[in-house]
């Protein structure tokens, strides 16, 4: 009877440790996370709860608001988490920090963002992956690259930073083979010298890669696939 008594004990601790980090009502609901395009009205839900709202919420996965909002790009909804008890090292369950869901998802915003308050650049997966390693992994190749340039010495950190700052659109490649394109960057000079829009360009180019300038009108590249393109003499 005292071992089961214990054994039971054991058990609901275990599950109260589980159940620990989703306490009270979540800060902003899991499917706003999910809807796309929602950072607008994810701030109004949490502006609306007022001085009430737990900014440091954990989910059941432990993940706070940061992580979320990193996730997707959300800038000022990751700043607002920040600003309140949050902070850019946090762990959800799986031991990801806010950066590592940027990284794994592309959110070129978000990562600067997160560096820019502190967030480890050098800091390893769980698995004992690099970022940059992380970033190809999930076929963002180019930030991938980028980030490689800060581990090896050969750019600083407020180089990326400036540089990541003016990517405009990052077409990742979804398909395979000689015949598909790899990614395509349009890199903007908005708010930036001529001269350091040039600096990074060439920087970009001497690690292999070829980011598209900005035109007067933004052109989002797709990729295309050159079999499906139509013959000429049809």
């Amino acid at each position: 009877m005292f071992k089961q008594i214990g054994l039971m004990s054991l058990f609901g601790l275990v599950m109260i440790a589980h159940s620990s980090y989703a306490v009270g009502i979540e800060v902003v609901p899991r499917q706003m996370w999910e809807q796309s395009n929602n950072e607008e009205k994810i701030l109004e839900h949490i502006f609306a709860q007022g001085s009430s709202i737990n900014a440091t919420y954990r989910y059941s996965d432990a993940k706070t608001g940061a992580h979320h909002a990193a996730k997707h790009g959300y800038t000022k909804v990751l700043e607002f988490f920040l600003d309140n008890g949050c902070a850019v090292d946090d762990l959800d369950r799986s031991k990801h920090t806010p950066l590592v869901c940027a990284v794994a998802y592309g959110q070129h915003a978000s990562i600067v963002t997160l560096v820019k308050r502190g967030a480890d650049l050098r800091q390893m997966t769980p698995k004992g992956a690099t970022l940059a390693d992380l970033a190809r992994q999930n076929d963002y190749n180019t930030l991938g690259t980028c980030i490689e340039q800060v581990l090896n010495g050969t750019w600083d950190i407020d180089f990326l930073v400036g540089l990541l700052n003016q990517f405009k659109s990052v077409q990742k490649c979804f398909c395979h083979g000689p015949n598909c394109q790899d990614e395509s960057i349009i890199m903007t000079n908005e708010g930036i010298a001529p001269e350091q829009y040039e600096i990074y360009m060439n920087a970009l180019e001497n690690c292999g890669i070829s980011p598209e300038r900005q035109n007067p009108i933004i052109r989002i590249p797709f990729t295309i696939i050159v079999s499906d393109l139509p013959n000429e003499h049809e």
